[in-house]
């Protein structure tokens, strides 16, 4: 009996080997199996402001990146599902497992490689140097130390920088924009991808032409989560579409040519063979320290812009407020107008316009064109604040102040505005903290302040969570401040009151 039990155990123990050593062998491990967000999908972004190679033409979704990726998903036996953010996001978006893959014309740098992995690449250009017509300009040296755009999480910042051609490189949400104001004369010029840039000044009709020759030559490849075996997938599903003439054919759409001889591997191959293996990375406290003379700077143009906006919106704002309160009804009707137009549009609508908008009319920078629109926004705020402060007056007070023989002006300067003052100041208060807050959105037009300054850390270091709790921290200390200053006020005028009585 013990010789069939030890027979029976011997034969268990073979086949368990045998299972152990058939689920361990290469063909079959579970870790070589694609990783995907949804099985049967591929979950691609891009930024869809990059025209030629992902844009939108009558609301749909189109261009060669676009094109590139249903091909790889094609042949990869995958339904392909696009998805759009702006291009500072998406690195750290596919670094953290929200896309399968970024096909965004990236080029591959070491920096990026330390939290995605480089599939190879799908086509090569370079960047190139845009000026308006007529300027002197034959090399990117003609402009060294001037104001030059490009669009924020690019390669381009760092290499004006790092090759000192110039530390004045304003950053904006996309390429076009930076492009737009170079055509304005905003700026200097505005660096982008060759081919990108050739395309966008045609289709927008932007009197730029390229200065130089490129500055330099890079190979873009599709980015893919570290360690994702979906990379070995996408190299060979790519190297399959060049073959058999599907890349060919994409490339002639919107190229007139097949490109594909031109792609060199070189570069991404070395960027990846001096990758990590894993995701690396400064800490939050290391990159606190690191950004703060940035983050010190950036906070005294945030409280510029928002002094300057917020003294301009006080005295419109009391303006408006009389007029509100006027007995005469065609400033009534007026000042309601503005209110109610004011209040009904958002913020970002009235910045664009006067920034982008009013171009033909007047050149605003981009410091009064966002002082201007808080202005214009918080006066509306402001003048009801102001006319609620006053309609808090008990109009006993008022009455039996004139019946003392208190004239008009008496009775508004000693008894109205400070009874008022006391109803407005906290109001005005907290709306004093939400325009620092909303001061964030002049972001969108380039300015270096608080916001721009976190996108910009996010898009450098990749790390928008380390970028974003960073920014907080500055806004938290100046509402805090502020909030603290009100409460001061409150509390010395309560206390004069005291003491009155």
């Amino acid at each position: 009996m013990s010789a069939r039990l030890r027979a029976v155990a011997s034969a268990l123990l073979v086949l368990v080997i045998r299972l152990i050593s058939g689920c361990a062998s290469p063909g079959n491990t579970e870790s070589d199996k694609p990783k995907l967000i949804r099985e049967g999908e591929l979950v691609v972004a891009m930024s869809g402001e990059y025209r030629p190679f992902s844009y939108v033409d009558n609301g749909q979704l189109t261009g060669f990146d676009l094109d590139i990726a249903q091909a790889l998903a094609d042949q990869m036996g995958l339904k392909l599902v696009p998805e759009t953010a702006g291009f500072s996001t998406l690195v750290q978006g596919t670094a953290s497992g929200r896309y399968d893959m970024l096909v965004a014309s990236t080029s591959a740098t070491p920096e990026r490689a330390q939290i995605v992995d480089f599939a190879d690449g799908y086509y090569s250009s370079g960047a190139q140097l845009f000026v308006k017509r007529g300027q002197a300009c034959t090399s990117v040296q003609d402009v060294r130390g001037q104001e030059l755009g490009v669009a924020s999480g690019t390669s381009y910042e760092k290499y004006l920088k790092d090759n000192q051609i110039t530390d004045r490189v304003k950053t904006y949400e996309s390429d076009i924009t930076a492009l737009q104001d170079a055509a304005t004369g905003r700026l200097q010029g505005a660096v982008t991808d060759q081919l990108v840039g050739q395309n966008q000044i045609k289709e927008a009709g932007l009197d730029l032409v390229p200065c130089g020759d490129r500055l330099y030559n890079e190979t873009q490849a599709p980015a893919i989560a570290k360690g994702n075996p979906l990379r070995g997938e996408v190299n060979k599903a790519l190297a399959e579409i060049i073959r058999n003439g599907k890349y060919a054919e994409i490339s002639t759409k919107y190229f007139g040519q097949d490109i594909s001889g031109q792609i060199d591997n070189a570069p991404v191959r070395e960027v990846m063979d001096a990758a990590p293996t894993e995701q690396g990375g400064p800490s939050f406290g290391e990159l606190f320290v690191k950004y703060i003379p940035v983050f010190v700077k950036a906070a005294g143009l945030t409280l510029a812009i928002t002094a300057v906006a917020l003294a301009m919106a006080l005295v419109a704002g009391a303006v408006i407020a009389a007029m509100n309160m006027s007995s005469i009804a065609p400033l009534r009707w007026l000042a309601a107008a503005w209110i109610g137009l004011i209040r009904g549009t958002p913020l970002i609508a009235q910045l664009f316009v006067l920034y982008f908008g009013l171009t033909q009319l007047v050149l605003l920078s981009g410091f009064w064109a966002g002082a201007i629109a808080l202005a214009v926004h918080n006066s509306a705020y402001i003048a009801e604040i102001i006319r609620s402060g006053f309609g808090s007056v008990p109009k006993g007070l008022v009455e039996a102040s004139r019946s003392l023989g208190m004239s008009r002006v008496q009775t508004l300067r000693k008894v109205q505005i400070p009874l008022a003052t006391r109803a407005i100041l906290p109001v005005l208060g907290s709306q004093f903290i939400i325009a620092v807050k909303d001061s964030s959105l002049v972001a969108f037009i380039g300015m270096g302040e608080l916001f721009r300054t976190a996108q910009n850390m996010a898009a450098a270091e990749y790390s928008p969570l380390n970028a974003y709790l960073t920014v907080s921290v500055y806004y938290l200390i100046i509402v805090l401040v502020l909030t603290g200053g009100v409460h001061l006020l409150e509390r010395r005028m309560n206390a004069d009151r005291k003491a009155v009585h």
